[in-house]
């Protein structure tokens, strides 16, 4: 009986799904007398006009839809109806939905919406982005432009893209290396000094080698790196720079400034143009409170180490004479002032000459010879005399009273011989003077 009952709901079951089966044929068969030709869909976007398979039972031997517009493309893309699918692989001219065509990137062709296309840089260059060479400019995945290829010519005088400066060289030390990348200027990293005690120098010493060369100076060709340093008295006196050439490793020259980055500003240069471990030297008068700056530089592109000697002399007296060193055969050139001094000695001969204010240098040569002093002054009538020891009038070797302002002085030495020359004057004006070393 069960049996029965569930072989008759089978029959229901299998009886439906032919039912569904005809309704499905009857839903593609519109019942036209043919069963269907062709099958494909008609024009108004339905079905094909006889709403069946074609004649063959299946689809139609073109391989697609019926005649009819908007049918599929036996070629695989869409038909040429408004909407279809480009068979390239992208979107029908006339295709999508009513808009305008749309750019495709990596096709090569440059098209509106990107900067690139491949090759196409839309004539381009690395030129149009800074850079003095063409070459470099690419075209990214996303048809953007990329110039990280251009590259700067580094030493051509022309700043480009990653430069900090090109100053049309390739050399190291003139403030932009050559990497053309900015160096620090040497006034910026001046070594601060303060100069306080009387007669009690300090040495220092250092190195100009991969420095940056700024500046020139009033004598030589001072082309090289430069070490600055910016000197600080706390009174009156006689600030002297000298280069101990038996611990300096090149050619260099000395010069004073009161501005640091001022050529005018100069008041005393040394080059003694023999070479290294010649030895340069200045000497200026100060005023307290007062920055001298002293720079160190290289003749001739030149750089090494050096050894420097700084010195705050009264130059008053015997007590604290402002000490120079001559090396070398160069003249040297030296400046100071009466006017804040006192008198201290005079003449032992010159009929005793000398009763105005004074001032002495402790001369030291290191080589032997005929050594000349000239005394040049525009405010008052100099008087010269040198002696072997400073306190002692009689161990006068020279003296000179012209009627005029200018006096000098010729004597012989022997190597490491020390000789005090005085720049003294009558009474009447004081003030400045420089004193000429030659040899």
């Amino acid at each position: 009986m069960f049996a029965s009952k569930s072989f008759t709901f089978a029959s229901v079951l299998i009886s439906l799904g032919a039912l569904a089966c005809r309704t499905d044929i009857g839903f593609l068969d519109d019942g036209s007398p043919a069963g269907g030709n062709s099958g494909g869909f008609n024009p108004s976007g339905g079905f094909g006009p006889s709403g069946g398979f074609g004649p063959s039972g299946g689809f139609d031997p073109s391989g697609g839809a019926g005649p009819g517009p908007g049918g599929f493309d036996p070629s695989g893309g869409a038909g040429p109806g408004p909407g279809g699918f480009d068979p390239s692989g992208g979107f029908s001219p006339v295709g999508g939905g009513g808009g305008g065509p749309m750019p495709f990137c990596g096709n090569g062709i440059l098209e509106p919406g990107e900067d690139c296309d491949g090759a196409s840089l839309g004539g381009l260059t690395c030129q149009d982005f800074g850079f003095q060479s063409p070459g470099g400019l690419s075209c990214t995945g996303f048809c953007n432009l990329d110039p990280s290829g251009c590259q700067a010519i580094c030493g051509n005088g022309l700043p480009e893209p990653g430069e900090q400066c090109d100053d049309g060289n390739l050399t190291n030390g003139d403030g932009c290396s050559a990497m053309c990348a900015d160096e620090q200027d040497p006034c910026d990293a001046a070594i601060a000094v303060t100069l306080s005690t009387m007669g009690a120098g300090q040495v220092f010493t250092g190195s100009t080698v991969g420095g940056a060369g700024q500046y020139t100076a009033t004598c030589g060709n001072a082309t090289g790196p430069e070490a600055v340093y910016a000197i600080t008295t706390v009174q009156d006196g006689f600030v002297t720079a000298w280069l101990d050439g038996n611990g300096t490793a090149f050619d260099t020259v000395l010069y004073a400034r009161t501005t640091c980055t001022a050529l005018g500003s100069n008041l005393g240069c040394h080059d003694n143009d023999a070479g290294v471990g010649a030895g340069e030297v200045v000497s200026n008068w100060v005023t307290a409170g007062s920055t001298l700056f002293i720079i160190v530089d290289g003749a001739n592109g030149a750089s090494g180490s050096y050894e420097l000697h700084l010195d705050l002399s009264r130059g008053g007296g015997c007590p604290d004479p402002a000490p120079i060193t001559v090396q070398g055969t160069a003249p040297i050139v030296l400046s100071g002032s009466t006017a804040t001094l006192t008198t201290d000695s005079q003449a032992f001969g010159c009929s005793g000459a000398g009763a105005g204010n004074d001032s002495v240098y402790e001369v030291t040569f290191e080589e032997a010879g005929n050594y000349t002093f000239d005394i040049q002054s525009s405010v008052f009538n100099t008087i010269a005399h040198a002696r072997t020891s400073c306190s002692q009038v009689s161990s006068e070797v020279d003296c000179d009273n012209p009627p005029g302002n200018n006096s000098q002085l010729n004597f012989n030495v022997n190597a490491g011989d020390t000789r005090f020359v005085w720049v003294d004057a009558n009474s009447g004006p004081t003030g400045a003077y420089t004193v000429t070393i030659t040899h």
